[in-house]
């Protein structure tokens, strides 16, 4: 579960980060 958790919190950040270059 916790494991789950991480991946999904580390994909959202990756997703933040492509939308902060994009700008």
């Amino acid at each position: 579960r916790q494991l789950e958790n991480l991946g999904a919190q580390r994909a959202g950040l990756e997703d933040m980060l492509k939308d902060m270059k994009r700008k």
